[in-house]
C-alpha cells in the first residue's frame, strides 16, 4: 500500500525507476554487509531495510529488474518462500550447518519449497482443476507419506538408541551440588565440608566458581577440613562495581560483604575465579554477543562500541585493583581462566551422535585460550609480580602444549560451553589441594 502511494503521487520516468531501484539495493546490501551481529535487534535501524525496500518496490513502471518472469514468479511465491525459509533454517540449526555451500543450499531449497507450494498446492484454480478422484488420490498419498514419515522417525532402531545416548550423556549435564546451586542462586555465603572445621579457604566469583565446588568439598571431606563459597551467577568481584539492572542487586552487595566477611575470618586464604572474558569481551558462543551490564564509572552502550571497549578497559582495571588490595592482609590465590568451548560440549556431541553417526573430539588450540585471555592473563601476571598474589593454572589439567580439550579418555569435563561439570572440576580439584594445609 505504502509503496503503491508513493508510485502514484511520484511521477516516474523509466530512467527514474532505475535510480529508485538500484539506490533500493545498493542500501539494502550496504545494510546487511556492514551491520554487526552484536547489534541489537529490532531497533531504529530497522527503518533501513524497509526504506530500501519501498525503493525498490514503488516503481509502477516496468524496469529491468521487475519485468523479467523470474522476478514475478518470485514475487507471486514470496510469501510462501518467507513461510518455508523457516523449516529449513531451523534444519540448518539442528545439523549444524553453517558454512557459505550449505547456506546457498538452504536458499536455493526455501525457494524451490515456496515455489512447489505455491503454484500447486495454494493457488484454488490448480486444484480446482483436478477431478474429485484426483483430489482424493491426491489426499491419500499425502495422508500415507506423513504416516511413513512418522513411522519412520519413531522406529525402535532409531528412536532407542537416541534415548539411550540422552540418558547415559544426562549426567555431564550437572552442574556444581544441590547445595552449591542454591549458594550460587542466592548468592550467600556457604560452609563446605566438615561443619565443626575452621575454613580454609573462601572462594569468591561468579558461575565459574561454583562449577568447582564439588570437586573441592570431596578434598575437603578426605582431609576433614572446610571452605566456604561466596559467589552470584555473572558476578565480577570488582570492588565498587555497579549496574543499572536489577537482577545484579546480588552481585552489587556480595561485593560490598567481601572485606566484612574476610575481616569476621583472619587470615583466611582468598580464591578468586570468575569468567573474566564475559566481562572483559563478551561470550565467544556463535550468536551469543551479551554485553555484561556491569560497569565501574562509565555505563555500558551495546550500540557504542567505543563506550563499550571503554568500560571493559575500567572493569579490567578493576580486578586486578580488587585483587591486589585483597592480598594486602590476606593470601590470594587468583585462578586463571578456564577454557571456554565456544559450543555445548554435550549437546554438540550428542548432535554428532544422532545426525552424523560419529564421534568428535571438541577442543580449541592452545594459541587461542592465550590470545582469547591475553589481556586477563597480563593483569594476573602483573598481579603475581607486583602484589604477591599467587597464580592457579587450571590448563596444567585441562591442555596440553597444543591443545584444551573438553573431555579425557573417561569423560567429558563440561556441562556446556565453559562451565565445568563435576569431572571437570574433579579433574582440576588438586590444584587447590595446597589450601587445605
Amino acid at each position: 500500500m505504502i509503496c503503491q502511494s508513493v508510485s502514484q503521487s511520484v511521477s516516474q520516468s523509466v530512467s527514474q525507476s532505475v535510480i529508485f531501484i538500484l539506490t533500493g539495493w545498493i542500501i539494502l546490501v550496504s545494510f546487511f554487509l556492514f551491520s554487526k551481529e552484536n547489534n541489537s535487534w529490532p531497533d531504529y535501524r530497522a527503518i533501513i531495510p524497509i526504506i530500501a525496500t519501498l525503493l525498490i518496490l514503488a516503481p509502477i513502471k516496468d524496469t529491468l529488474f521487475t519485468n523479467n518472469i523470474i522476478a514475478q514468479k518470485i514475487g507471486l511465491a514470496s510469501y510462501s518462500i518467507y513461510l518455508w525459509h523457516w523449516p529449513v533454517y531451523v534444519g540448518c540449526i539442528l545439523f549444524g550447518l553453517d558454512n557459505l555451500y550449505q547456506l546457498c543450499f538452504a536458499v536455493i531449497l526455501s525457494i524451490l519449497l515456496g515455489f512447489l507450494s505455491y503454484y500447486f498446492f495454494e493457488r484454488p484454480n490448480f486444484i480446482g482443476r483436478l477431478s474429485i478422484v484426483k483430489q482424493l488420490l491426491l489426499m491419500i498419498l499425502l495422508i500415507i507419506s506423513v504416516d511413513k514419515f512418522l513411522q519412520l522417525v519413531s522406529n525402535e532402531k532409531i528412536r532407542f538408541p537416541i534415548e539411550n545416548e540422552s540418558v547415559s550423556m544426562e549426567k555431564y549435564f550437572e552442574y556444581s551440588t544441590e547445595k552449591g546451586r542454591k549458594c550460587l542462586d542466592n548468592a550467600e555465603l556457604c560452609l563446605f565440608g566438615m561443619d565443626n572445621e575452621k575454613p580454609s579457604f573462601i572462594l569468591l566469583g561468579d558461575s565459574h566458581a561454583g562449577s568447582i565446588v564439588s570437586g573441592l568439598e570431596k578434598i575437603a571431606f578426605d582431609k576433614k577440613k572446610s571452605f566456604l563459597l561466596f559467589a552470584s551467577h555473572g558476578c565480577a568481584i570488582i570492588k565498587g562495581i555497579k549496574s543499572d539492572d536489577k537482577n545484579y542487586e546480588k552481585c552489587l552487595r556480595l561485593n560490598e560483604k567481601i572485606n566484612e566477611i574476610i575481616s569476621s575470618n583472619p587470615n583466611i586464604k582468598v580464591v578468586i575465579l570468575n569468567r573474566y572474558n564475559e566481562y572483559l569481551l563478551g561470550h565467544n558462543e556463535k550468536d551469543d554477543f551479551i554485553v555484561s551490564p556491569l560497569y565501574v564509572n562509565k555505563k555500558p552502550d551495546v550500540n557504542n562500541s567505543e563506550l563499550v571497549n571503554l568500560v571493559r578497559s575500567e572493569l579490567a582495571q578493576g580486578f586486578l585493583t580488587t585483587t591486589c588490595r585483597l592480598s594486602e592482609n590476606n593470601s590470594v590465590y587468583w585462578v586463571k581462566p578456564i577454557p571456554e568451548m565456544g559450543v555445548n560440549v554435550p549437546n554438540e556431541l550428542i548432535r554428532a551422535k544422532f545426525y552424523h553417526n560419529s564421534d568428535i573430539s571438541i577442543r580449541v588450540s592452545k594459541k587461542d585460550y592465550l590470545d582469547r585471555n591475553s589481556k586477563i592473563l597480563q593483569l594476573q601476571e602483573e598481579s603475581e609480580k607486583n602484589c604477591k598474589v599467587k597464580l592457579i593454572d587450571p590448563t596444567t589439567m585441562l591442555c596440553d602444549d597444543d591443545w584444551c580439550y573438553s573431555s579425557d579418555k573417561d569423560n567429558i569435563l563440561y556441562k556446556d560451553d565453559d562451565h565445568l561439570n563435576p569431572w571437570g572440576a574433579a579433574k582440576i580439584a588438586p590444584l587447590f589441594e595446597e589450601l587445605f594445609n
